[in-house]
């Protein structure tokens, strides 16, 4: 078994109204808590009621914001390959800033792309499963990512758009950018010492790493 996540990641230097943004849209934007809410309606026995909402409480995950110098991160595994592009894409229509997305699954499949307003600016599909989920092989053009704002790179640091090795792929995005994008709920509780928490509000948690905490005070 492979690793599995999907996240995504909002270039946010100099913006400090972002944070929040994120904040206001992503917490209402769990189309699972409106299915559940709908589903709950319809029941009528007070024990059915109550182990429906056993079972909602455990699928339910938190969601996590990470801050750092140049990003803003969202983590939450409740999204997947399959739905991280839409999610994406609904978000991206209340945030005026390109949002890049990356999802794995068990190494089989990686994909990454830039959202816009709605609308993909580019995107990449890479490794050996890609056939079994009816997805083609992608690539992306070096100039046509490194034009989109809050995503150029000045040195070498461009493997990603050229390797199908899914691992350096990886690699190369978090070395580029300076962010992690397999995060896990538990790395931030095992790496308690690397993250500061600077806020939390139901079932989101907002945490900042290095230079990302001069960001915290709008939060």
């Amino acid at each position: 078994m492979g690793m599995k996540y999907a996240s995504f990641h909002i270039p946010a230097v100099e913006n400090s109204g972002v944070l929040q943004q994120i904040i206001d849209n992503w917490e209402g934007n769990d189309e699972f808590n409106e299915f559940s809410q709908s589903a709950l309606m319809k029941l009528v026995s007070p024990d059915e009621i109550k182990i429906y909402e056993r079972m909602i409480s455990a699928y339910k995950s938190v969601k996590y914001l990470l801050v750092t110098k140049r990003f803003i991160s969202v983590y939450d595994e409740t999204l997947s390959f399959e739905t991280i592009v839409e999610t994406v894409k609904k978000i991206s229509k209340k945030i005026d800033l390109p949002i890049l997305y990356t999802s794995n699954f068990d190494d089989d499949v990686f994909i990454m792309g830039v959202v816009q307003s709605g609308k993909t600016l580019c995107k990449r599909n890479i490794g050996p499963g890609l056939s079994s989920y009816e997805l083609k092989q992608l690539s992306v053009k070096i100039n046509t990512m490194l034009a989109i704002k809050g995503f150029e790179l000045t040195g070498g640091q461009k493997e990603f758009l050229t390797t199908d090795d899914i691992d350096k792929c990886q690699e190369s995005i978090d070395d580029a950018y300076g962010i992690s994008i397999a995060l896990k709920e538990s790395d931030f509780n095992d790496y308690e010492n690397m993250f500061e928490l600077i806020k939390q509000k139901n079932d989101l948690k907002v945490f900042a790493v290095g230079n990302g905490l001069d960001r915290s005070v709008n939060v």
